[in-house]
């Protein structure tokens, strides 16, 4: 999970709150894209950023996509339908 604010355990003012998460799902997204276009691995733009809020927020994604979401490390995700 992205280090942020809230799991490093100090307050922030709440107008800030949203800005942090939003910058730990681009950070994983930038480490994600760089990993995945040096092995020259292809996964759809918006999928990308699928995954990187869900890696963000160490959340598990719900898909029916398996193909490409099987291509992200550190993505966890179930295959429904």
């Amino acid at each position: 999970m992205a280090r942020t604010a809230r799991t490093l355990g100090f307050s922030v003012p709440p107008e800030l709150a949203d800005e942090i998460e939003r910058l730990a799902a681009e950070r994983v997204h930038a480490q994600l894209w760089a990993g995945l276009a040096r092995s020259r691995t292809p996964v759809p733009a918006h999928g990308l950023w699928i995954a990187a809020t869900c890696i963000a927020h160490g959340r598990t994604l719900v898909t029916t996509n398996e193909r490409d979401f099987a291509r992200i490390p550190g993505l966890s995700f179930e295959v429904w339908g």
